[in-house]
């Protein structure tokens, strides 16, 4: 070790699943400068429960526990010095499992900047990874900034939909404010797209849509809209529109299975009151419905919920003739 320069000839870090070896040197302080070479192998990542649970402020899931567990190497070059250091590589993780959460393969690409601007860029890929049973087949994600500024963008493939987004979050103090400026749906049947960038902030736990939320299918069968805040500790006020939805299109984003259920769908939604508290209504309708080889009636119908209790009615209509009318009252706890 001199004067100026923090020299490591070899260093090795052993444990029964895994091994960390650095090689390399680094500055003391800046602007004297080194580089030092970080080769990490975990073959299980379970002593590591604890540390991600804290840093992700996560509690154990009572539903679906499980340890965090998979395996993982990292390939790092940490350059500068010990007060202004640029951390740069990737990290590959398998077989990966934390509660419900899970993933075949991870590999992120990582650069991050400590002391100065303290910024950081992450490029991650995901190999059929989800929560339960719904997966997706493959992701990407792209994250760079600080931790007050963050630009991202990312794509996601199911059976059934292949969707992609960007966009930019700021933060400050306990406020939060996310630009959503692309986003995509393609789905087999109906391609949707957002009509112009959105703006959603976060005011004392309460989100809210500063701009009216469109997307419209390039087609132009269809369309959905919305605006307002949603309810917290506060009361919202939220409206939420969505006319010609494919239903085979969700079937078999929900169901994996892209033959389950067609036909048209239309809803509209007015949300109200608090968190604890939440009131609402609206009403739903299923035209040319065929699920399986069985031909629905068309449905309409209405719906209110308020003090824990839903209320509804519903009509059933063939070629323009009412079939059957129905009401239903049931205690809910949302």
């Amino acid at each position: 070790m001199c004067s100026s320069d923090l020299t490591i000839d070899t260093a090795d870090v052993i444990w029964n699943n895994g091994q960390i070896a650095a090689h390399g040197t680094l500055g003391w302080a800046h602007p004297d400068s080194g580089e030092l070479a970080v080769q990490a192998t975990v073959a299980s990542l379970a002593p590591f429960d604890s540390l991600l649970r804290a840093t992700l402020n996560v509690s154990d899931d009572t539903t679906h526990p499980h340890p965090l567990g998979g395996r993982a190497d990292a390939a790092l070059t940490i350059s500068g010095s010990l007060d202004h250091a640029v951390i740069a590589g990737t990290v590959h993780a398998g077989n990966v499992v934390f509660d419900a959460w899970h993933a075949s393969q991870a590999t992120a690409h990582v650069r991050i900047e400590h002391g100065g601007d303290e910024q950081f860029a992450v490029s991650a890929t995901l190999d059929t990874a989800g929560r339960g049973a719904n997966v997706a087949d493959h992701a990407t994600l792209d994250v760079s900034g600080t931790n007050d500024s963050m630009v991202a963008a990312g794509t996601v493939r199911l059976v059934g939909l292949d969707a992609a987004a960007s966009g930019r979050w700021t933060r400050t103090g306990n406020n939060a404010d996310v630009r959503i400026d692309t986003l995509s749906m393609r789905f087999p049947h109906q391609q949707w797209r957002l009509a112009m960038p959105v703006r959603i902030a976060s005011r004392e736990d309460q989100w809210s849509l500063r701009d009216t939320l469109r997307l419209a299918t390039t087609d132009g069968s269809g369309a959905m809209r919305a605006i307002g805040s949603l309810p917290a500790a506060q009361a919202g006020h939220f409206d939420a529109s969505i006319a010609g939805l494919d239903l085979l299109d969700v079937s078999g984003v929900l169901e994996r299975d892209t033959t389950a259920l067609d036909g048209q769908g239309a809803l509209t939604l007015h949300l109200e009151g608090t968190r604890d508290a939440p009131v609402m209504k609206g009403e739903v309708s299923l035209d040319g419905a065929v699920l399986g080889q069985i031909h629905v009636p068309s449905i309409e119908g209405t719906f209110n919920y308020a003090d824990q209790r839903l209320d509804a009615e519903v009509s059933l209509w063939r070629t323009g003739v009412r079939l059957l009318d129905g009401t239903l009252s049931l205690p809910l706890d949302l």
